[in-house]
């Protein structure tokens, strides 16, 4: 994936998520199912704690095609 294209993936991840800034993703190319789109896989991981004291690790997931639009984003808790 291209430097250019992940920084926009990125800054659109941030907007949704301000607590992620300054967090950088883990990126993996996907497998294709006999399409020629390449999709990749961009991963945030953070950590929090809870009201009770307790350490919660929060993942956010993107998943971008080689033009860098978002096809689906999720996240833990």
């Amino acid at each position: 994936m291209d430097n250019k294209i992940l920084s926009q993936v990125i800054k659109q991840v941030y907007q949704k998520y301000p607590d992620l800034r300054g967090i950088t993703p883990q990126v993996r190319e996907l497998e294709s199912n006999g399409t020629n789109e390449r999709k990749y896989s961009v991963v945030f991981k953070t950590s929090a704690i809870s009201s009770n004291q307790k350490t919660i690790t929060k993942y956010v997931r993107a998943t971008v095609n080689d033009q860098g639009k978002i096809l689906r984003i999720s996240s833990s808790r």
